[in-house]
């Protein structure tokens, strides 16, 4: 049995009321999966927006600048993750700060705008009716 599964099996039976093994798996799944997306995320606005960012260098800092957003001081972690995006690439890879924090605001920008067609999607979808659903007359 792989070191993972030992560990989500050894949570999963310490919280049993909480969680079961499958359960653990299947949230560790969806947590590498979304890590992925994230890293695949940055590495396209850096290849897209700032050409002059290597798109390697972004995937290599993001785990630090996640870091910086936990202990982030201002609601949603605004600011301090951009931040480390500018202070973080002009430091170890050397960019200029003016690469570096278009970088960081194209980042925030995507970020902002796929939320946007997120929300108006969502409002857009049609939603089921109660009353073409046969619920007539229920309480």
């Amino acid at each position: 049995m792989p070191q993972r599964c030992r560990k989500l099996n050894a949570v999963a039976t310490a919280f049993p009321y909480l969680l079961t093994a499958a359960t653990a798996y299947s949230l560790y799944r969806l947590s590498a999966w979304r890590y992925l997306t994230v890293l695949i995320r940055h590495a396209l606005v850096a290849y897209t927006c700032v050409s002059a960012i290597d798109p390697w260098h972004v995937v290599m800092l993001a785990p630090a600048v996640q870091c910086l957003a936990l202990i982030a001081i201002t609601p949603g972690a605004l600011g301090v993750v951009e931040w480390g995006w500018a202070g973080l690439l002009g430091m170890t890879a050397s960019y200029s700060l003016a690469h570096a924090a278009a970088f960081a605001l194209a980042l925030r920008l995507t970020f902002v705008l796929s939320l946007a067609v997120i929300v108006v999607a969502g409002r857009c979808w049609p939603r089921r009716d109660a009353t073409t659903d046969g619920a007539q007359g229920r309480a």
